[in-house]
């Protein structure tokens, strides 16, 4: 309880007086002005003297600005001591509850004025009789923009819930978009409010399913694009030429991420696949050349025909180079069996000499197989053609 001296009725000259702490601004003196013009000021003022001589207005503010409308000098009042100025607030808020119930700029400019000075939210929200949350969500206004603040006061249809909206959106949307998608009804801050959860929601869940992807294969990240839908509260993940769709209404994000993990095994597998068939292509068109510049036009060219690739896939390159010497390389042994060739000694054993030598890049290359072969190819014609021993 407030415990402060008060003296004996005294009387005031008008212009000594200054405004209350906070003062109200819905005021209509009308009625209190026809009251003291047929009766005078009945009741005294209460004031709190300043260290300048002037008297500041704790109770009975709405006299003071009736007895100007008058050109009434005087007012009688009671002066009030030994009080703080915290405590002066509070006498304040007092005498304006007991009067009408607070507008909601009213209650803004006294808890304005309560926090400023320190005094408890507790304490607050019991002389007020607001929640807790009330409290915070008119502090909360302080810092909104005059604009947007303007709204919520002087609209009290737009519920004070949704300050926590606003309040939410200030850290990462543009105030003049909140303020025109509030001035437009509650709808449409909804909405965008909702637009920008999903969009930190799913930006979130980005990083996420990014880091899953490095961790299986970074080098896929290169070829990665992220799409984010937020009104639609749709992730859109592109892995080369696979799109994934990510909804939470309808997919969890444990199978979403489970889909990537496997969208990446297959686009692996059939990377492999054409680097395997690629290789595969590069030595059949090495070795095509080669045979065929030994050879020049003395053996038919022959169509290659690859077998089937057996249900049981043996190693990479042992399946390469079974199909390359079943469809080219054995053709042409058997074509040196049953052809005579017309070439000189010397130039013969060039061309044996550089079969050997294609055999040596085809080891360096890990073809052994086709490299026994071509050496056999070198030792056939040289048993055919020359009489020096070859060597293996």
């Amino acid at each position: 309880m407030v415990t402060a001296g008060v003296s004996d009725l005294v009387y005031l000259y008008i212009d000594q007086l200054v405004p209350p702490l906070v003062s109200r601004d819905d005021v209509d003196i009308a009625d209190l002005v026809e009251s003291i013009r047929r009766h005078n000021v009945i009741t005294p003022i209460l004031v709190r003297p300043l260290s300048d001589g002037r008297y500041r207005v704790i109770a009975g503010w709405r006299r003071v600005q009736a007895c100007k409308y008058l050109n009434i000098n005087v007012i009688p009042a009671r002066i009030i001591t030994g009080i703080s100025e915290e405590e002066e607030l509070l006498l304040c808020l007092e005498e304006n509850l007991a009067r009408k119930q607070l507008s909601r700029r009213d209650l803004y400019k006294f808890i304005s004025a309560l926090a400023e000075r320190n005094i408890s939210p507790k304490d607050a929200c019991n002389k007020l009789s607001i929640s807790t949350s009330t409290y915070y969500r008119f502090l909360w206004l302080r810092e909104f923009p005059e604009n947007i603040r303007n709204l919520f006061l002087d609209n009290e249809d737009i519920a004070l819930r949704y300050v926590d909206y606003v309040h939410a959106l200030l850290q990462k949307v543009d105030p003049e978009k909140i303020y025109e998608a509030l001035s437009k009804g509650v709808d449409n801050l909804e909405r965008l409010y909702i637009r920008e959860k999903n969009r930190e929601y799913l930006e979130e869940f980005r990083r996420r399913v990014l880091k899953i992807i490095q961790e299986n294969d970074s080098e896929l990240i290169n070829y990665t694009t992220f799409h984010i839908y937020p009104d639609h509260n749709r992730l859109v993940v592109r892995i080369r030429d696979q799109e994934l769709s990510f909804w939470p209404e309808h997919i969890s994000e444990e199978q979403f991420i489970q889909d990537v993990i496997n969208t990446i095994k297959r686009i692996r597998e059939e990377e492999h696949k054409e680097s395997e068939e690629g290789e595969e292509a590069e030595i059949k068109k090495r070795a095509k050349e080669i045979l065929a510049e030994t050879f020049g036009m003395s053996i038919p060219e022959l169509e290659v025909t690859l077998p089937k690739p057996p249900e049981e896939k043996p190693k990479r390159e042992e399946r390469a180079e079974e199909e390359i010497l079943q469809g080219m390389i054995k053709p042409f042994l058997d074509e040196i069996e049953r052809t005579n060739f017309v070439v000189s000694t010397e130039e013969l054993g060039m061309i044996v000499q550089e079969i050997y030598d294609v055999a040596d890049n085809l080891e360096k290359w890990g073809c052994n197989n086709t490299a026994k072969l071509f050496r056999e190819i070198g030792r056939k014609l040289g048993e055919k053609y020359l009489t020096m021993p070859m060597y293996t």
